[in-house]
């Protein structure tokens, strides 16, 4: 039972928040939780094309994160943005097979799709219009005006209760910061990660990028160390009651 929960909830981690794999420069992967808007990567064609030249890459995901406070008009709390391509993230993301109302394609129209318990919080539906308020690269204040287009009820609760994603043009132009984004999340085949990450580390060394590349339980170190704690407690208490 324990270990199937494990299972799940890595499984959750991968399916809606890292990918299996997960570049980033190593300043910002260090202060990745505090969403800085240092350190970002230069997305380009290059880069791009050399990443799907891997027969082990299915999909990568460029993404913007950010943080924001979004305002309903009446109620205020604080959130994490996510400005990606709808398309590029749907490769790598399973987010699209959870929509409660309106659908992905609404990233397509400036519109933005939030978590069904964020909705439930602060009484949002479809077409609603909400405020997000950032801070720029140069630390001023801006916000960026969206529309509820889509809502989601995934397995994964930061998903449902804290994320809002954005289209990427969007939230680049709001906050400042160019074609820059925060990280990429790539897809690969089944128990690929260690073989990618070597051949990537391997490219980034040769074009001299400051860049480097996580698998999947580096984000969810956290978890597997609670999980392990919880399963050495529960196997000391069975072994006292057969005993």
């Amino acid at each position: 039972l324990m270990d199937g929960m494990l299972d799940m909830s890595v499984n959750n981690i991968r399916n809606f928040e890292t990918g299996d794999i997960q570049i980033a420069h190593p300043e910002y992967w260090n202060n990745r939780d505090d969403l800085p808007l240092e350190h970002l990567i230069e997305w380009d064609e290059e880069l791009q094309e050399h990443l799907l030249q891997s027969e082990s890459v299915i999909g990568v995901s460029p993404e913007l994160r950010f943080s924001a406070n979004l305002n309903n008009g009446i109620d205020e709390m604080g959130v994490i943005g996510l400005g990606i391509e709808r398309e590029k993230y749907q490769d790598v993301y399973q987010t699209n097979n959870y929509f409660v109302e309106g659908s992905m394609s609404a990233l397509s129209e400036n519109k933005a799709v939030i978590g069904e318990q964020m909705a439930e919080l602060l009484d949002l539906t479809i077409n609603d219009y909400v405020i997000l308020l950032v801070r720029t690269k140069e630390d001023t204040f801006n916000t960026i005006d969206v529309e509820i287009g889509g809502i989601v009820k995934t397995l994964n609760p930061v998903m449902n209760n804290r994320m809002v994603l954005v289209p990427l043009e969007l939230a680049q132009e709001r906050l400042n910061v160019e074609d820059s984004i925060s990280m990429l999340s790539l897809k690969t085949s089944s128990g690929e990660e260690e073989t990618v990450i070597q051949s990537l580390e391997g490219y980034f060394r040769q074009e001299n990028l400051s860049l480097q590349a996580y698998a999947w339980q580096e984000s969810a170190k956290n978890v597997i160390a609670l999980a392990v704690a919880k399963k050495s407690g529960a196997g000391a208490v069975l072994s006292v009651v057969l005993l």
